[in-house]
């Protein structure tokens, strides 16, 4: 989820627009307090010694869910675009991203449209006693970080 506060925060506010190569791929977003619950619990209560854990949100999402979620909490129009990876790469290098962070992105969204994320799970509840944070909770949450801003 904080993919979309930190590294889209900017497009989303500006551009009312969430532009990546994800196509109708679907994620079960995570938040990370989750976690940060579930690292807690895991490290101040017995029985997780050498135990592995798949952690995902509880939903399964795709970015035009995550844009209509994002509509209806911010109260204005969010919309989904999905460039091809050439074009978003080339757009990521037309503003001067470094090569390196270009090639985690290439990565990170040919995984997303792979659905390698889409599985949503119970473990965050299994291991917290609580449900994990839903999308439209994380947004209303940091709303002001989509706050309109001038271009």
């Amino acid at each position: 989820m904080q993919n979309l506060s930190s590294t889209y925060a900017d497009d989303i506010a500006r551009h009312s627009e969430i532009r990546v190569p994800a196509g109708r791929s679907r994620t079960a977003f995570i938040d990370a307090r989750d976690i940060g619950a579930v690292a807690a619990t895991v490290l101040t209560e017995p029985g997780h010694d050498r135990k592995a854990y798949t952690l995902s949100g509880e939903q399964s999402l795709s970015y035009t869910d995550v844009a209509q979620i994002m509509s209806r909490v911010l109260g204005r129009p969010i919309t989904y675009t999905h460039p091809t990876e050439h074009e978003h790469l080339a757009q990521l290098a037309a503003d001067g991203r470094p090569a390196d962070y270009i090639a985690v992105q290439k990565m990170i969204y040919r995984v997303v449209r792979l659905n390698a994320s889409a599985a949503p799970n119970r473990s965050i509840r299994r291991l917290t006693g609580s449900p994990a944070t839903r999308f439209d909770r994380f947004v209303a949450d940091h709303r002001d970080l989509w706050e309109p801003r001038a271009s």
